[in-house]
């Protein structure tokens, strides 16, 4: 949370300190998948090639983002979703919503996350 604040109030920087810390403690995934989602979500300034390139890093060395019913994984799906939204590779981004909802079907969903869910899908249209 401090890492995602610090990136929202522009200290991207900052932000990958805090991170590091994360990684340090053996939580990489975790790590990647917050700076992915500052990058597409929370900072001033998005970066959102930035995002998919993590989260795509992550899924191309098959590691498992999907082990929780929250963070991470909702982190990094989130943040590839609005990666390809925002950089128009539409096809790609509705693949990504779909799997986004997939995965979490019959699951406990946040407000935040079916919101999340239903911006996505506005912007899809």
């Amino acid at each position: 949370n401090l890492a995602r604040a610090l990136g929202q109030n522009g200290e991207p920087n900052l932000a990958e300190k805090e991170l590091a810390i994360v990684r340090a403690a053996g939580h990489n995934i975790a790590a990647d998948c917050a700076l992915a989602e500052i990058n597409a979500v929370y900072a001033p300034v998005k970066n959102y090639s930035r995002a998919i390139e993590i989260v795509g890093f992550l899924l191309k060395n098959k590691s498992d983002i999907v082990f929780s019913t929250g963070f991470p994984n909702r982190a990094c799906l989130s943040a590839l979703a609005w990666g390809y939204v925002k950089t128009g590779q539409l096809t790609k981004a509705r693949e990504a919503v779909d799997n986004y909802r997939r995965v979490f079907e019959g699951l406990n969903q946040s407000a935040a996350m079916l919101r999340d869910l239903e911006n996505l899908e506005k912007e899809l249209k």
